[in-house]
């Protein structure tokens, strides 16, 4: 901790738990989007991957 300190002073140390159903659900989402959004990769540019995963969201969230 104090080495961490030493190199980012404005730096607060945070434990969060590895073993959480919160993260269980950020993983299965991340999956979905990925399976589902990113997959093939075949956008123009980064616009047409931001109205993308915009778009999958508010789906998502329905």
């Amino acid at each position: 901790m104090r080495r961490l300190s030493g190199w980012y002073p404005h730096a607060v140390q945070v434990h969060t738990p590895v073993h959480a159903s919160w993260l269980n659900q950020i993983g299965i989402y991340f999956s979905v989007v990925q399976r589902k959004v990113l997959t093939p990769n075949e956008f123009g540019d980064l616009k047409a991957v931001e109205t993308a995963l915009l778009e999958f969201g508010a789906r998502y969230e329905e």
